[in-house]
């Protein structure tokens, strides 16, 4: 399975992903990405770090940049995702 590094962009600057994850695809490490953001907009403190100034970037083994997710991206689908259980 290929490995996946999803390194944070904040205002602050960049929080290094240096272990990875495996996933079966992109679009799984994509949507574990989007699932985290959510996670993290639920934090009492998140709002300090602006957090429509952040992004994931999800990168190869050889650390090239293969997508980058914002945060309102993540937020966006996840809010159409309820809309539709509704």
């Amino acid at each position: 399975m290929p490995r996946f590094f999803c390194h944070i962009h904040k205002p602050s600057g960049i929080e290094v992903d240096r272990t990875g994850l495996e996933f079966p695809s992109l679009e799984a490490a994509y949507l574990e990405v989007c699932q985290c953001i959510v996670e993290i907009m639920n934090e009492p403190d998140v709002w300090e770090t602006m957090p429509e100034r952040c992004w994931f970037e999800i990168a190869d083994v050889a650390g090239r940049c293969l997508m980058e997710v914002p945060f309102a991206e993540a937020v966006e689908q996840a809010l159409r995702e309820h809309r539709g259980l509704i």
